[in-house]
């Protein structure tokens, strides 16, 4: 046990999904320099507010059950994944609700018309329905620590909405409304390829009745909830900016963002190869805790990995008007500053990591709760006081707060 989570054995999984992730990344670069370039910052903006909100409940859409069923598989909790699968009517219900919320919520930040209308429905189908259901199989197939397998799904999903955007583009279009119907196409081919080829398989239950499916429900929502608080803390200064600075100011800050998450994957894939090992950890007793304690070794490597990332974010983030053009040269500076806040976003995931495998989750759920109250003021008054680059500075700042915070959190339970 203690050797699956060695500094070599973390570098040698990250290594074995670093390709899929370098596909993954010329993806989603290729789709934001042809989303950007033909939308332009306003229309871009109103994709990036939609998307923003959409991916804010997509933590509800899954019901947590793509998170839990990382635990189940690591944990060899068997009965537990089997009841997972049986539970998706109620992720696809969930789903719904969350799509019918977002486009409700979308049309009162960036407008209400019938086109918006339509886009928010299709984005939906890209953004939350397919989404919810394929982290489901992603994530069993990340608790078996079979990363080839869990990647290639990542990057189906980015490789056909790099598709369908060329596609789209190609052929002359440039409307939102255009892109939005490419994107729902690629959506439900992702989900046909991986129900064909990356459904996880494993026996079935020998019956799992109404009440062994609500527990697991129950078990899933701390998961469901503190992913809500995460994604609503990182597309808050989208939605804030929407209403105070304008559809324009959200594309300049997207556009620094896009980039982030982008060099980001190379961090994720680290993370990922870190979670289900932790999660296995969390179970052993305190005798058999190896003489560096695990959490240690991740949270170091996490945070230096990070570290190094936004010093190349920095060093490149001239290239951005480059890329999309001229119109989004401000969103160097939104990039260098959103930067800084990637070694304290992989300490907060490293450090909540082990508060959930211990049982804890409620503490994260918390904490990141408490970002978000603070960051609605903050935002707010950062945006109002420097457009993009506040919010920027306003994000970096209470991310770190966070990180900091969930480290100090998870020392209280190094020990199951």
């Amino acid at each position: 046990m203690e050797s699956t989570l060695s500094r070599d054995r973390l570098a040698a999984d990250a290594v074995v999904i670093q390709a899929g992730r370098a596909l993954q990344m010329g993806f989603g670069l290729a789709s934001i320099v042809v989303l950007a370039r033909a939308l332009g910052p306003a229309e871009f903006g109103v994709f990036s507010t939609i998307v923003a909100v959409e991916t804010a409940g997509f933590a509800l859409a899954d019901l947590g059950l793509g998170q839990l069923s990382v635990r189940a598989i690591a944990q060899r909790r068997a009965d537990e994944a089997s009841t997972i699968r049986k539970a998706l009517p109620y992720l696809h219900g969930a789903a719904s609700m969350v799509l019918a919320v977002s486009c409700i919520l979308s049309l009162a930040l960036v407008g209400g018309t019938f086109n918006t209308a339509a886009v928010c429905l299709l984005l939906g189908s890209s953004y939350v329905h397919v989404p919810a259901r394929i982290a489901v199989e992603r994530g069993f197939w990340l608790g078996a620590l079979r990363f080839g397998r869990a990647t290639m799904i990542d990057v189906t999903a980015a490789g056909l909405r790099a598709m369908a955007v060329a596609a789209v583009w190609m052929a002359g279009g440039k409307s939102l409304v255009a892109f939005a119907a490419g994107l729902a196409v690629a959506a439900v081919l992702t989900l046909l390829f991986v129900k064909a080829w990356f459904t996880y398989p494993f026996p079935e239950a020998p019956s799992a009745g109404p009440s062994t499916v609500k527990l697991v429900l129950k078990e899933a929502v701390p998961f469901a909830l503190t992913s809500l608080t995460w994604n609503s803390f990182t597309e808050l200064p989208k939605m804030v900016l929407a209403p105070t600075a304008g559809t324009t100011a959200v594309g300049q800050f997207a556009a620094g963002a896009r980039f982030l998450t982008t060099a980001y994957l190379p961090l994720q894939s680290l993370l990922l190869v870190i979670t289900p090992r932790l999660f296995a950890f969390a179970r052993e007793p305190r005798g058999k805790m190896p003489a560096t304690h695990p959490l240690a070794n991740a949270a170091g490597v996490a945070t230096l990995a990070g570290g190094g990332l936004a010093a190349l974010l920095i060093a490149f983030a001239p290239l951005v008007p480059l890329l999309l053009g001229e119109a989004y040269r401000p969103a160097v500076s939104v990039l260098r500053i959103l930067a800084v806040s990637l070694p304290f976003q992989a300490l907060a995931f490293a450090t909540g990591d082990w508060l959930s495998g211990v049982g804890r989750q409620q503490v994260r759920f918390v904490l990141t709760l408490v970002m978000v109250l603070l960051a609605v003021p903050a935002l707010i008054m950062a945006s109002k006081f420097a457009g993009p680059r506040g919010a920027a500075a306003a994000y970096t700042g209470l991310t770190a707060l966070l990180g900091l915070s969930t480290a100090v959190a998870s020392r209280r339970y190094l020990n199951p």
